[in-house]
């Protein structure tokens, strides 16, 4: 136990009160309230009545919205909405419960400056749910105008300048093509033009290489015919000469020498 301390005191109260002049009593001296070197503490305060102000506000404009956002299938019911607000503002645990009665009495008197978190907390919840609620009546209302509405059966045309262009490119692209497959058909019928061309030519040369085939085997048999001939010219001659030197060295009678 702290020397400036309460007997049964809360942590939050002891901790507010440490360092702090007291009265033999243990209360909060009327100096120390009054001491102006501690400017935090009505800051503390006017942000506590500004938060308290705005978490009133949005408490309304939650009630306020909530019949209406019912209609929507993704928004709660007005009774959902109210308990929503009542565990809103039942303090969420850790966050009001840490301040008592006394606490609040106290800070109301001006004798203490509990934190802001709490109820600046709160005020952050109701804001969320005033805006999802707000952004949810907007969708319904949306839905509920017919203009907005998509048909999906309706659709806007095409401008004529558009159509227009779009006949005009396609025939374009159309000439194009036309002309394309016809030079590639003409080319074609060239290619195969000449492909009989030079069958034609191949045969032409086939052709001629068989007759200069037989031509040739003609002349071989003539050669070799030629050839028989000249050897068979050739053993004449051979036999010729035998006959004419055996006849010239044969002596003849009445001749003893060779004239």
């Amino acid at each position: 136990m702290q020397p400036n301390e309460t007997p049964g005191a809360s942590p939050l109260k002891r901790a507010r009160t440490d360092n702090v002049p007291t009265t033999p009593s243990g209360r909060p001296s009327k100096r120390s309230k009054r001491d102006p070197a501690t400017p935090q503490k009505w800051e503390a305060q006017i942000a506590q009545a500004i938060a308290k102000a705005r978490e009133k506000e949005l408490r309304e404009a939650f009630v306020a919205t909530a019949p209406v956002a019912s209609t929507s299938s993704e928004a709660p019911s007005s009774s959902q909405a109210s308990a929503g607000l009542s565990q809103s503002s039942s303090a969420p645990a850790g966050v009001l419960d840490t301040i008592d009665e006394d606490e609040q009495a106290d800070f109301w008197s001006g004798t203490s400056s509990p934190k802001v978190e709490g109820p600046s907390r709160n005020a952050d919840i109701f804001a969320t749910h005033a805006e999802h609620l707000a952004s949810q009546n907007e969708v319904s209302n949306m839905l509920r105008e017919p203009s907005l509405v998509p048909k999906h059966e309706e659709q806007e045309e095409p401008p004529q300048e558009l159509h227009h262009d779009v006949t005009h490119l396609s025939a374009e692209s159309e000439d194009v093509l036309n002309g394309v497959t016809d030079a590639i058909h003409k080319h074609i019928q060239t290619l195969e033009r000449r492909q009989a061309a030079l069958r034609r030519s191949a045969q032409i040369k086939d052709i001629r290489i068989r007759e200069l085939e037989a031509e040739n085997r003609q002349l071989r048999d003539r050669q070799e015919e030629l050839n028989d001939q000249i050897k068979t010219m050739n053993d004449t001659i051979k036999i010729h000469q035998q006959v004419i030197k055996r006849s010239y060295m044969k002596p003849r009678a009445g001749n003893t020498a060779p004239h």
